[in-house]
């Protein structure tokens, strides 16, 4: 229901209980109540910082629509795209350990729909919800998954496998945002990136 909605372009008001259990597939009612009670629904415009580098992360936001990315500043002032947030339910999370400062900034590149949870919430959700930390775990690995495929990428393939990898697991997001973002996070020039969008064109024509 929600990803058709997105697809359309439509920016849909989710009830933090229809999230946490529709969405993120949350089954114990008496957690999805808690969830919810503690979570509030923020709109997020478009070139609005959600986390500064530096700073310790206070929520965790789960998108529900729009794109956000986490990128890293350089010392001559230029920065490097590190994460894109695209997808329904994606946890915007700075770290393993909640209590240290974020090594990344994240900005929203549109504007964006996102359940907040205070970071204070999760330790005494896993002491009261021993189920929960399957949850937990599974959003983690699946975060720590994508990272570790972008390593593989950038050291092991081609500039052009790049970005073919980056059109299947991205779908439509090389309409959506700046293509110097996506050239970084491809470790590319944005003159590169070009190139080969029109190699696969040509290839498609």
């Amino acid at each position: 229901m929600f990803e058709n909605a997105i697809q359309r372009g439509v920016v849909p008001f989710v009830r933090s209980e229809d999230f946490y259990s529709n969405v993120l597939g949350i089954t114990q009612k008496e957690l999805v109540r808690r969830l919810s009670h503690r979570t509030e629904v923020r709109m997020v415009k478009r070139g609005e910082t959600l986390i500064n580098a530096g700073e310790v992360q206070r929520h965790m936001y789960f998108l529900v629509s729009g794109v956000a990315r986490g990128y890293l500043l350089e010392d001559g002032g230029s920065d490097i795209t590190d994460y894109f947030y695209y997808r329904l339910g994606e946890p915007i999370i700075c770290g393993m350990e909640p209590r240290q400062p974020s090594q990344i900034n994240v900005e929203a590149l549109t504007d964006c729909e996102l359940q907040c949870l205070p970071m204070e919430e999760i330790p005494a959700m896993l002491s009261s919800y021993p189920q929960s930390v399957k949850y937990v775990v599974e959003l983690l690995l699946a975060s720590a998954q994508l990272h570790w495929q972008l390593k593989i990428l950038l050291y092991r393939h081609t500039a052009m496998e790049r970005y073919e990898w980056f059109l299947e697991n991205y779908p439509g997001l090389i309409d959506q945002v700046k293509h110097k973002h996506i050239a970084s996070f491809l470790g590319m020039t944005p003159v590169t990136l070009s190139r080969l969008r029109a190699e696969v064109r040509s290839r498609q024509d």
